[in-house]
């Protein structure tokens, strides 16, 4: 096996750990939201829920959440200034399905 076998090879695990990811997060959306929307125990009932399974994908990305002014969550996947890191978070947000009430992108935006 060459090289481009090798990188199409965890290119498409990848996708699968993916695919399986949003799979598992579809089924608990609706739940988290309502978590998130209320502000009640979102360390408890979500961060601690929901970090371990993104570890299990991306071990090295990591996550914000808040609702945003159109009530919608929002979360971020971010490298936490690990440049290295910048592709994970990106494939992984592109690859989120849509969700109703769910806002999914790569990278902090910039703070004033």
């Amino acid at each position: 096996m060459g090289i481009f076998d090798d990188l199409a090879l965890s290119t498409s695990k990848n996708n699968n750990t993916y695919q399986n990811f949003w799979n598992w997060f579809e089924i608990h959306a609706q739940e988290f939201y309502e978590i998130i929307k209320s502000g009640n125990q979102v360390e408890e009932r979500f961060i601690n829920v929901f970090a371990p399974e993104l570890t299990k994908v991306e071990p090295e990305v990591f996550f914000l959440v808040g609702i945003e002014d159109d009530q919608k969550a929002e979360l971020i996947f971010t490298p936490d200034g690990r440049i290295q890191n910048v592709l994970w978070a990106e494939k992984l947000a592109n690859s989120a399905p849509e969700i109703p009430n769910w806002k999914f992108r790569a990278l902090k935006p910039a703070s004033q």
